[in-house]
């Protein structure tokens, strides 16, 4: 196996040994599990049995599925960063005329601010009131 400086794994592990090990890293979180955090080539070789070599896509990487969940097996894919926003808790669906969407597709299709819809709808606004909302105060999706 290569040096794990020239893998495509290595910066993502140096990444995590930081965000596991490092209190000075901005992320720092002692509690977050990584599989093969000790050791590089065991890290490398279950990711890639898990879910494949990183394609060669100079964007993609590799993220949680489930961000309340660790990097361990069946919780990692490789993504870009449209996809990478599409993760289990960061976006969550809404119902709307039968139909199941994440935000930021509501928002394309409705053509209205994915911001304004996100705030509306935490804060407990129905579909129609956030899209006359919108609507009526020229916030359109961009």
């Amino acid at each position: 196996m290569a040096n794990f400086r020239q893998h495509s794994l290595g910066r993502k592990w140096t990444y995590l040994r930081q965000v596991v090990n490092n209190p000075n890293c901005p992320e720092y979180d002692p509690n977050l599990e990584v599989e093969g955090i000790e050791d590089f080539k065991y890290f490398a070789e279950w990711v890639e049995a898990d879910i494949g070599a990183r394609p060669d896509k100079p964007n993609d990487i590799l993220v949680r599925r489930n961000r309340k969940k660790g990097y361990v097996p069946g919780n990692i894919m490789w993504a870009d960063a449209r996809a990478k926003s599409y993760t289990v808790d960061q976006h969550p669906k809404i119902t709307y005329k039968r139909k199941t969407r994440f935000i930021k597709d509501w928002a394309r299709e409705l053509d209205i601010s994915y911001h304004v819809l996100y705030r509306r709808f935490n804060q407990g606004w129905t579909m129609p009131k956030i899209i006359k909302y919108a609507r009526e105060h020229g916030y359109n999706y961009h």
